[in-house]
């Protein structure tokens, strides 16, 4: 009975220890998805956003005010679970050696963590293909040659948000930088969206610094090499992802100053670190381990197509 408890006690610190590292974890991770995405609570099975609509900007009060209405975009993400987990060793937990497996646990809350980035280059990546994940509220790709462009409730003409053949120089960037300001409102006008960062995988890193964010430039001529000034310096925030590699001559510009980021989060449930089986379960008896893990729910999807240009060489 003694021994008993004792394993009981063993069992509730290693699990407490366990939840410590895990949260850890969460906490220190190099987690970059907040700066991207706006992260929207959900309390139900499926959330639609109908609130995806562009607003007018002020025009001049002549009798009656003027009032756009909301509410006709169908555009509705689906929670889904997200689950990972580790196994113990029985015969580990017995022999007292439990504090070997708390990095594990550790590193599953920067999983955790991370989780959201993985899916939001996800996202990024594949953004211009025809799958239901990747579509926006008016049902084209979020990266797309074909948005519908509305003017005062009616369409009239399209505007593009993604471009082949399309790498990353400098003159390039020059021209999706301009393109992006002349992104148009709902009412024809000119929406005056500046882009603030330059988004790139790492095999783009040095181009990408060239081009946006060092102060001086080397310019190749007829009569050799001779250092300029770059007049793109520092115009634009320059973020290397890791998790975009892969597509390694795609790049983003893009706009996150807004009250909404480009991508969006949508959170059912938080991952919290659960004991999925312990040491006195079915499964621990049968299988000789104890099982921990995490799980969480979302959905991720997008907002405005007029918040980011992606290019591709």
């Amino acid at each position: 009975m003694a021994q008993d408890l004792t394993l009981s006690t063993r069992a509730q610190a290693a699990f407490y220890g366990f939840s410590t590292r895990f949260r850890t974890g969460m906490r220190t991770a190099p987690s970059w998805w907040q700066r991207f995405a706006t992260e929207i609570p959900s309390d139900s099975e499926r959330e639609i956003h109908a609130w995806l609509e562009l607003i007018p900007g002020f025009t001049k009060w002549k009798d009656e005010r003027k009032f756009h209405s909301l509410g006709s975009v169908d555009y509705s993400l689906l929670n889904e679970d997200y689950a990972a987990g580790f196994r113990v060793p029985r015969n580990k937990f017995l022999d007292d050696k439990l504090g070997l497996y708390g990095q594990n646990a550790q590193m599953l809350g920067m999983q955790a963590a991370k989780f959201p980035d993985r899916m939001c280059a996800e996202r990024l990546k594949n953004g211009h293909t025809s799958g239901a994940d990747y579509k926006c509220y008016d049902g084209k790709p979020y990266f797309a040659t074909n948005h519908p462009k509305s003017v005062n409730g009616q369409v009239s003409g399209t505007f593009s948000n993604y471009r082949t053949s399309t790498a990353l120089t400098a003159a390039n960037f020059a021209t999706i930088y301009a393109a992006m300001q002349a992104f148009p409102g709902p009412d024809g006008e000119v929406l005056g969206i500046s882009p603030t960062r330059l988004t790139v995988p790492p095999a783009l890193r040095t181009a990408a610094m060239e081009i946006a964010d060092s102060a001086a430039r080397i310019i190749v001529n007829s009569g050799g090499t001779a250092a300029g000034s770059n007049v793109n310096a520092g115009i634009v925030e320059v973020r290397v992802i890791p998790e975009l590699a892969g597509a390694d001559t795609s790049w983003y510009l893009g706009c996150h100053d807004w009250p909404i980021q480009p991508l969006i989060v949508q959170v059912r449930q938080m991952p919290g670190f659960d004991e999925i089986a312990g040491l006195q379960s079915e499964h621990c008896k049968t299988n000789k381990e104890l099982l921990y893990g995490s799980d969480g729910r979302f959905a991720f999807g997008y907002s405005f197509p007029h918040l980011m240009i992606k290019c591709t060489a």
